[in-house]
């Protein structure tokens, strides 16, 4: 009997805990919780730095490595200031092992991840709010009522201040003087 036991803690011992929890979850429940996790990460700032905050808020500190390392393919695959889409990110969160390993805690059966309500929608203040403007709720929808192409709205926003460090007088299409 006492070498069945013995085996059975050397098993344990020997067993990876961060990797067996991720095998025996139902893809279910990482579903929901890429849900619920993709408005938290995308109701701030998107750089480093802001989502390891919202990460640990959500995750805890005893994941912190799987947590950096999910931060990192998360820059890779949405480099710059821009967020993805919330869909996207959600399909992103689901296949990327890293957001297994840093969510394993809260996939037990019986414990409760945490709520994280969408982030609520832009609207005008009352005296604004009867004029004839459209609704305009992403990017794309500006870039089609503006008529330029997405390509040419994020080179006119100029988001990564690239045009102002340009060599070329014509890409710099925002000139600053001062006047007296």
């Amino acid at each position: 009997m006492w070498t069945g036991i013995t085996a059975q803690v050397e098993r344990l011992v020997a067993f990876d805990y961060g990797q067996a929890m991720t095998d025996h979850v139902p893809e279910a429940v990482w579903h929901r919780l890429a849900r619920r996790t993709a408005p938290a990460l995308l109701a701030g700032a998107w750089t480093e730095r802001a989502l390891a905050y919202r990460l640990e808020k959500l995750a805890g500190a005893k994941t912190i490595s799987a947590q950096r390392d999910l931060i990192a393919k998360l820059a890779a695959y949405a480099p710059g200031p821009v967020p993805p889409r919330p869909e996207s990110l959600v399909f992103f969160l689901i296949d990327a092992p890293s957001f297994r390993k840093a969510f394993a805690p809260l996939a037990k059966p019986g414990v409760r991840a945490p709520v994280v309500l969408a982030s609520p929608r832009f609207a005008p203040a009352e005296r604004f709010a009867d004029l004839d403007i459209p609704r305009l709720a992403t990017i794309g929808a500006l870039a089609e009522w503006l008529d330029v192409s997405f390509a040419d709205l994020d080179w006119l926003a100029d988001a990564r201040r690239l045009q102002g460090r340009a060599d070329n007088p014509h890409l710099q299409h925002y000139v600053y003087s001062f006047r007296e």
